[in-house]
């Protein structure tokens, strides 16, 4: 009998566990596709802004995230966790991290730079930069716009 408790109290925490993971999953998942909507928006905003033919396209993107990749990976480098301790010897060693990190960044758009000069030429090149700036921008007042409206709806 204590036996049967037993599998049934196992079985049952184990349903729990299984239902609490789910919208965890489910917030993931709705992550992950927001961000592919703002990617997808993205892509078009830049070809739209730079008058990129279909030809420049197919040549420009796969150079553009090889190297936007790069940089995602070095701003998640320097993440900082707030829980975590901050020493002097931390410090300085997030500072020499930090300070090296920009030099890869640096050379990181100096490579993509030189592989976007054929492509799409060193005008665009430089327009690419104020062009991805003005995409922030206007991504970041959408929001501040939504959030107004939504908090405005709540009072």
């Amino acid at each position: 009998m204590r036996l049967k408790i037993f599998v049934m109290l196992i079985l049952f925490c184990g349903v729990a566990m299984a239902q609490q993971g789910e919208p965890r999953q489910g917030r993931k998942d709705m992550k992950k596709e927001r961000f592919e909507r703002m990617e997808a928006i993205k892509i078009a905003y830049i070809t739209k802004e730079l008058n990129l033919t279909p030809e420049e396209s197919a040549k420009f993107w796969p150079v553009y995230n090889k190297h936007h990749e790069k940089l995602k990976n070095l701003r998640e480098s320097l993440r900082i966790a707030n829980n975590e301790e901050l020493t002097e010897a931390k410090a300085d060693e997030l500072i020499t991290a930090f300070i090296e990190a920009e030099y890869e960044k640096a050379r990181v758009h100096e490579e993509m730079a030189t592989e976007l000069k054929p492509i799409i030429g060193s005008v665009r090149v430089i327009q690419l930069t104020k062009v991805e700036h003005k995409f922030k921008r206007e991504i970041l007042s959408k929001a501040g716009q939504k959030r107004k409206q939504e908090m405005n709806e709540r009072r």
